[in-house]
């Protein structure tokens, strides 16, 4: 909603998933991109078999040998993610070939006629109650503080946008229902908090025809434990283009809350999670988290998934806990376990710093291998392997996950390949993008 009720969302990722919506539909890639796509999958297929082939009779671990492996698993992982992505094409394709009436429920920015998907990034004007995308918005009256579609000014303050809803709901308006009843739901912007009166206004709207607040009704009654409510009303949405709708039904079928688990629905749940996390564009952190639980036999794509939400600290500290060992694992599975000390390809440093984070909001457990790996790296010199006994030992400050018996071989290990394991550099960027952030609890 225009002046304090803005989606927010990044431009990068309205603009690319803007490319795959049309008023017409899903366009994802079209069949030059797919054939690229394809000719790329197979591309990379042949150079990882030539270089599997071009390993026999070099010696392991020699810098050769290390070199070839990272060149098999960069377009291993880059092969595994352009298929996952055809996946979720086809998935999405199928999803609306079955049910075009989803298509046709979705409303259109009325300027450039693009579809205004649920998750899409646009501004409802409060004025006259119309939606608009980003796009046309960041082009017309947003910057004159005034409505592109009626001209009217724009509110001055949030005081004056609950009034304007409370208004509108008295004369029956459903989206400023839908948007009152939020106020009421969560207790923002000085409206009081009332979970029942925020219901009252979510079924007037729902009676109205708002996909929103149908939504929303599912939200109300899952969490008052009312599962077949909570599916009604989701599945309401979902039939009228909530995308949110139907990323919550495939998670209660998921769960086998309000669905029986058999095959099928398993099948269905995985569809359900793909469409509705491929439609998000990844602007949010819970839907890629959950599909990624569907990958536990291919770890690039566990971690494909979820280095977005953990990088950018939208997640809690389980995720980054499960962050932090797939990246030891997935190094150990195209390297070998040796490769945990091998500067300038261990994983240990990065995967060190997510599992720390993830142990600030609790207790480490004494049997994960990540303390194991902390008192192991304070034993011994990381270049030159000494023993380093109970004497004060030299670290690194940035990453202390690689200790010293002195300067010489923390210069020595650092030119070794330290300096591309350190997370320095992570550090830099996370903290650039003020992404740097105490993660959450469970």
């Amino acid at each position: 909603y225009n002046r304090g009720s803005r989606s927010n969302f990044s431009q990068q990722a309205t603009d690319t998933r803007a490319k795959q919506m049309s008023a017409s539909g899903w366009d994802g890639a079209d069949s030059e991109e797919e054939e690229r796509r394809d000719a790329k999958i197979e591309l990379l297929a042949s150079e990882i078999d030539e270089l599997k082939a071009s390993l026999i009779g070099v010696p392991e671990w020699s810098s050769e040998w290390l070199q070839i492996k990272t060149g098999i698993k960069d377009r291993d992982v880059e092969r595994l993610v352009l298929l996952e992505k055809k996946r979720c094409d086809d998935a999405v394709k199928e999803y609306f070939e079955e049910n075009p009436h989803v298509l046709e429920a979705i409303p259109e920015c009325p300027i450039c006629l693009e579809k205004l998907w649920e998750g899409f990034e646009m501004f409802r004007y409060i004025c006259c109650g119309k939606l608009i995308c980003e796009s046309c918005n960041s082009q017309g009256g947003h910057a004159l503080d005034i409505c592109p579609l009626c001209r009217g000014k724009s509110p001055d303050s949030i005081d004056e946008i609950v009034s304007i809803h409370k208004e509108k709901a008295d004369s029956g308006i459903g989206w400023a229902q839908a948007g009152l009843g939020v106020y009421f739901f969560f207790g923002n912007d000085g409206v009081p908090k009332d979970v029942e009166k925020a219901r009252s206004l979510f079924s007037e709207a729902a009676e109205k025809g708002s996909t929103r607040a149908k939504g929303l009704l599912g939200y109300y009654y899952y969490d008052i434990a009312n599962y077949e409510e909570a599916r009604h009303w989701y599945e309401a949405a979902a039939a009228e283009g909530g995308i949110w709708s139907l990323f919550h039904l495939g998670l209660m079928m998921k769960n086998g809350i309000g669905f029986d688990q058999n095959e099928q629905n398993r099948e269905e749940v995985l569809r359900l999670i793909t469409v509705s996390t491929t439609l998000l564009g990844g602007r949010f952190s819970d839907p890629p988290i959950v599909l990624s639980s569907f990958f536990h036999n291919s770890l690039p794509l566990v971690l494909h998934y979820l280095r977005p939400a953990v990088e950018e600290g939208n997640t809690n500290v389980g995720v980054m806990d499960i962050y932090a060992r797939g990246l030891m694992h997935e190094a150990v599975e195209y390297y070998g376990e040796r490769v945990l000390l091998v500067p300038g390809y261990s994983p240990v440093p990065v995967a060190l710093f997510w599992y720390r984070r993830s142990n600030k909001a609790r207790m480490p457990d004494a049997d994960c291998p990540f303390v194991q790996t902390e008192q192991k790296i304070r034993q011994g010199c990381a270049n030159c392997k000494i023993h380093l006994g109970r004497e004060r030992k030299m670290c690194c400050v940035e990453c202390k996950a690689a200790y010293y018996c002195g300067r010489g071989c923390q210069a020595a290990h650092w030119k070794a390949g330290h300096k591309k394991d350190c997370v320095k550099k992570l550090k830099k960027r996370l903290k650039a993008a003020g992404t740097l952030v105490e993660p959450k609890e469970n």
